[in-house]
């Protein structure tokens, strides 16, 4: 049985390169570790960055989990790695769970829960103001 090929460049080079595998098609992850492996490209490169390969005529970017038929050119460029999602600890969740007023996302609005809405009433005096004028009044 004849052996399948790729052909393969890098966006940034002139240079094609050829893959040869046997069957209908190549994994893309085995296709990545094929041009990996030609090129000598090291481990502290592999670490930061990620290969992306893509259809030369359709630049249709391939999944990690799908397959290249063969006697396809593909087209590859290196793109930075994708990053882990931030870990954040219970104390931030809940920091960032509450409303810009001290209040948690499910408890309601003050006024909402019976009883009429305050909003745009003048502001209560303090206590001990409404304590002293009602001493005075009293004498």
């Amino acid at each position: 049985m004849a052996r399948s090929t790729v052909q393969y460049k890098f966006k940034s080079q002139t240079a094609v390169h050829t893959v040869q595998f046997d069957g209908p098609s190549i994994r893309v992850l085995d296709l990545k570790a094929e041009i990996i492996r030609t090129q000598g490209i090291n481990k502290d490169m592999w670490a930061k960055s990620d290969l992306e390969i893509s259809n030369a005529q359709t630049s249709e970017v391939f999944a990690p989990d799908s397959s290249v038929g063969r006697n396809v050119a593909v087209l590859v460029r290196r793109v930075p790695a994708q990053r882990r999602a931030p870990i954040t600890s219970k104390i931030m969740e809940r920091e960032l769970s509450l409303d810009g007023d001290g209040r948690d996302e499910g408890s309601p609005p003050p006024g909402s829960a019976g009883g009429p809405s305050l909003a745009g009433a003048p502001a209560a005096p303090p206590l001990e103001e409404e304590t002293r004028a009602v001493a005075r009044t009293a004498v």
